[in-house]
């Protein structure tokens, strides 16, 4: 069981958590959930000043973290973003790289959540234009290759936002050229846990690569990448590693009341 700190239930039908009479926008128990997923990026070391997060609030709404440091980011910064654009009173703490967000879930149903990164390994990678390949079995949850992306300035409109989701394609994750990632879930759960998968497969592919004198470095296979994803990509154990990542930043995931997970 993930330890979770209790939230009040949200009020509005149709988007969930958001409040009563502010359609889309983020409800207390979604800004805490962005808040804690911040955290534990910030502990991870895969953000700090720069960074951002997002939870899918409906089709085409979403709620993401303001432009100001993951590290100690407040409830209050976490911005909505509706068909019509952000809420007007923190509409100033939009990221700019909001679009990259807008694009990705335009263009994949499936992805509920979205954890813009810095890791460093995959940052190595993205800038010698390597994709990063599973090595070892944690890696298979991000699948059998994660792209880059060839741009290494801010994303910030979007035609940019839409050929960084071109690249994305069904993958997981996508690479920029050094400037970062982007990493997807169905919930934040699985975003998190899969952006520290991400990272430390990159930093085992580029540890082997700089030991392989011989030629030895393999890859998993596709048979290989099935299996340990099929495992380690449910949902029992995607709660667990997440709740070990939340032991080791000793953050508490809130929830919906006492019971939540």
């Amino acid at each position: 069981m993930i330890r979770t700190a209790p939230q009040q239930d949200p009020s509005a039908a149709g988007v969930p958590g958001a409040p009563e009479g502010a359609p889309g926008a983020p409800a207390d128990l979604v800004a805490a959930q962005i808040v804690a997923a911040c955290r534990l990026l910030v502990g991870e070391g895969l953000a700090g000043g720069f960074g951002h997060v997002s939870v899918r609030l409906g089709e085409h709404a979403f709620a993401i973290s303001g432009k100001v440091p993951l590290g100690t980011i407040s409830p209050d910064e976490v911005v909505s973003v509706l068909p019509g654009g952000p809420e007007q009173s923190k509409a100033h703490l939009l990221p700019v790289e909001a679009a990259i967000h807008r694009a990705v879930y335009s263009a994949r149903p499936d992805v509920g959540a979205i954890v813009r990164t810095h890791g460093e390994y995959c940052s190595v990678l993205s800038i010698l234009g390597e994709p990063v390949r599973p090595v070892h079995a944690f890696g298979a949850t991000v699948g059998a290759e994660v792209p880059v992306d060839d741009v290494c300035e801010l994303v910030e409109d979007d035609e940019q936002a839409g050929r960084v989701a071109a690249t994305l394609g069904r993958a997981s994750a996508v690479l920029l050229r050094g400037n970062g990632q982007v990493v997807c879930g169905a919930d934040l759960v699985e975003a998190c846990v899969l952006a520290v998968h991400l990272e430390e497969s990159a930093r085992l592919q580029h540890k082997a690569r700089s030991l392989d004198l011989a030629g030895k470095l393999r890859h998993l296979d596709a048979g290989e990448i099935a299996a340990a994803a099929g495992n380690l990509r449910s949902r029992p154990q995607l709660e667990r590693a997440f709740k070990a990542l939340c032991d080791r930043h000793s953050v508490a995931w809130p929830a919906q009341g006492p019971a939540g997970s």
